[in-house]
């Protein structure tokens, strides 16, 4: 058994012919959530098995040379090394001089054009976002903006280059991304927050924060910057658009290819054969008759590379699985909303899976938003029709 605060690091360049075991399909999507910084706890939260198999699962990574094990706790620096991380106390007292000194240079010179609006090269505006309502209504010690805004970073870790999530352009001087860290440092340490009850939140904060401190340690190291460069797509990629009008982010890679908490880009061909793994398995559920099993198959593929398709099939399933299965739907659709803005099926589904719950105003909402997609649409305009007799 491993210890929780372990952090897993991936090898690199693996032969997969020569490997001294065959990693199934859920080692493989375990191995595509290991990146150096996520916990052996948090592996096992999201893993979609219990605890035993995960370590299991884990032990035998590591007998096939996938992952190595740092013998420590706390950060992992990029060289693999793990030191002991402070007390929480003794970590709030340090980050106070920092914050102060950021503060202090933030106020005395004035904002770099290499610095860009916090969220204008995102590809979903925070208020095209879907925000989940059951965390929202959470009963946490945050004001709703602070939750939206966790919410809506959080939603993007694994979806953003480095210098689109911190808010600089690729062209940023090494003062230019410290400033932006310790900008948004002073946001999201999760020492900030340590005498706050915040239930899911916590997480979301920890998750943002590794992501950010990671994109400050490549983003100003010279070579570990030029080699991250060198796997980002040409300037000038289009992103989905918002609201009918397309948002240009600059050098934003493929969200399946590059995740901002990894050291690296993922590699490819182990993207894909997970990938596909997990489909071949959904469709042979789906196929049994399994919809929940099979939902909880394409949810784990839409993590390992992000296809709205294959969040949409997922919730599709669980809208034919009986109301117990409802918020289940409402969650893959939502996944499927915010990662294509601008396709009105995902809000559809929403509206159909709020109107089963009978919330008829969620219902209307998204019904709302999806003819504002798609306003030729006759079925969207019957269930507005519906709606607009039933809630009489």
């Amino acid at each position: 058994m491993f210890d929780d605060n372990l952090r897993p690091v991936p090898q690199k360049n693996v032969d997969y012919k020569s490997l001294p075991l065959a990693p199934t399909p859920e080692e493989y999507f375990l191995l595509s959530r290991i990146d150096g910084n996520v916990t052996v706890a948090s592996l096992c939260s999201i893993s979609g098995l219990s605890r035993d198999a995960t370590m299991k699962a884990l032990s035998r990574l590591q007998q096939a040379g996938l992952i190595t094990m740092p013998g420590s706790f706390g950060e992992v620096s990029l060289d693999g090394s793990a030191p002991p991380s402070p007390p929480p106390q003794a970590r709030s007292e340090s980050v106070a001089p920092a914050t102060q000194a950021s503060e202090s240079a933030t106020s005395a010179t004035p904002a770099s054009s290499s610095q860009v609006s916090e969220y204008s090269l995102w590809p979903v505006a925070p208020e095209a976002f879907d925000y989940p309502a059951d965390v929202l209504a959470e009963n946490v010690e945050l004001e709703e903006a602070e939750r939206r805004d966790i919410v809506y970073r959080h939603a993007h870790v694994d979806q953003l280059d480095y210098y689109t999530f911190i808010g600089v352009t690729r062209d940023a001087k090494r003062k230019d991304i410290r400033d932006a860290y310790f900008t948004l440092s002073k946001k999201y340490h999760p020492d900030l927050f340590f005498e706050k009850e915040l239930g899911s939140y916590r997480g979301k904060v920890e998750a943002i924060f590794q992501v950010l401190n990671k994109a400050n340690q490549i983003l100003s190291h010279k070579k570990k910057r030029q080699e991250y460069d060198a796997s980002l797509p040409a300037q000038g990629a289009a992103s989905p658009s918002v609201g009918g009008q397309e948002r240009v982010a600059h050098a934003s890679p493929s969200p399946s290819m590059v995740r901002p908490g990894a050291s690296a880009p993922v590699d490819a061909r182990q993207q894909e054969v997970t990938f596909a793994a997990l489909l071949k398995r959904a469709e042979k559920y789906e196929s049994a008759g399994r919809y929940a099993d099979a939902a909880a198959e394409y949810q784990k593929a839409f993590e390992v590379k992000a296809d709205a398709a294959v969040a949409l099939r997922g919730a599709n399933l669980l809208m034919r699985s009986g109301e117990e299965h409802l918020q289940g739907a409402i969650d893959l659709a939502r996944l499927a909303a915010n990662h294509e803005p601008g396709n009105s099926k995902p809000l559809l589904l929403l509206g159909d899976a709020y109107e089963e719950l009978g919330n008829y105003e969620q219902a209307k909402q998204h019904y709302l938003r999806a003819q504002r997609i798609d306003p030729e649409s006759k079925i969207i305009a019957r269930r507005l029709k519906y709606l607009e007799v039933a809630s009489r």
